[in-house]
């Protein structure tokens, strides 16, 4: 499917990018105070709803077109826009670990770190290990996102309404029953291992 009709059809919407700079502010003012502004949260889901929003929208627009999502198209279109500022991220990263090392943990494992962003596992490093690429977390989580989300919409596009509904229903139920259980058994997966408290 020519791009041209896919920008025809897609409605961009300026206030999106009112709240996208709404969400970089909370990310500055956490990590510019130092922790002492604890809102920082706020602005990374603020950009994995953005991020969620727009790329489900590509893919019901080219489904609605084509009928079908091309998986192959979708990841060489997220990886020609992700892996050069990646790249030119972790190279930064490298060349700054010696002076940046007093503000992290003496831990950090460089060459593990650069694979784990290259590699988009980061987020499952504990963070004595990340150094400063340790920031790459929420990058990561966007990208397994990418990797499971195109196959699971080319399911839910090809149900029915009311069988989408339901689908919905039953997913939302799962989720909240994993959180309760996860919070009944102080279980933690934030920034790299998974910790379960006694």
């Amino acid at each position: 499917m020519p791009q041209q009709a896919l920008e025809k059809k897609f409605n961009y919407l300026p206030s999106l990018d009112g709240i996208r700079g709404i969400a970089v502010i909370f990310v500055m003012m956490l990590h510019g105070s130092y922790n002492f502004f604890k809102g920082g949260w706020i602005g990374v889901d603020l950009f994995f709803v953005l991020s969620g929003y727009l790329i489900t929208s590509l893919l019901q627009i080219e489904y609605e077109n084509t009928g079908n999502i091309s998986l192959v198209n979708f990841y060489k279109r997220r990886a020609l826009r992700l892996f050069p500022p990646l790249i030119i991220c972790v190279l930064l990263a490298n060349l700054l670990w010696q002076v940046s090392a007093p503000y992290f943990y003496d831990t950090g494992n460089q060459k593990l770190a650069s694979a784990g962003a290259l590699f988009y596992f980061i987020n499952i490093l504990p963070k004595e290990i990340t150094g400063n690429l340790g920031h790459l977390w929420s990058l990561c989580v966007e990208e397994h996102f990418y990797l499971v989300w195109p196959v699971a919409a080319i399911f839910l596009f090809r149900l029915q309404h009311r069988q989408r509904i339901i689908f919905t229903i039953a997913i939302i139920a799962a989720i909240t029953i994993f959180r309760i259980t996860a919070v009944n058994l102080n279980i933690s997966f934030f920034n790299g291992a998974i910790l379960i408290d006694p």
